[in-house]
């Protein structure tokens, strides 16, 4: 049984990614938490270790998707939704 943890921090040492993966014969997965300043929010996500490598385009399609479903103060969208079923 092992553990990885990885952390990214911002120049303050604040951190800002945590992930955490864990693989043993039968588990094979990552839970990966980062907090975005532009939306102030956390997010949580998780997906099998292969997928690693993607941590960083992970994260940046996420807010992506969040971006496009800003709204005016009047509610109005701006911008095309991304994601939306």
């Amino acid at each position: 049984n092992a553990k990885d943890i990885l952390l990214k921090k911002d120049q303050a040492g604040n951190i800002k990614t945590y992930i955490d993966c864990q693989f043993t014969q039968h588990i094979n997965i990552c839970n990966h938490m980062f907090y975005s300043d532009k939306w102030h929010i956390r997010v949580l996500i998780g997906y099998n270790r292969v997928y690693l490598p993607q941590w960083q385009e992970m994260e940046s399609n996420i807010i992506k998707i969040l971006d496009s479903w800003r709204v005016s103060p009047e509610g109005r969208l701006l911008g095309k939704q991304i994601g939306k079923a």
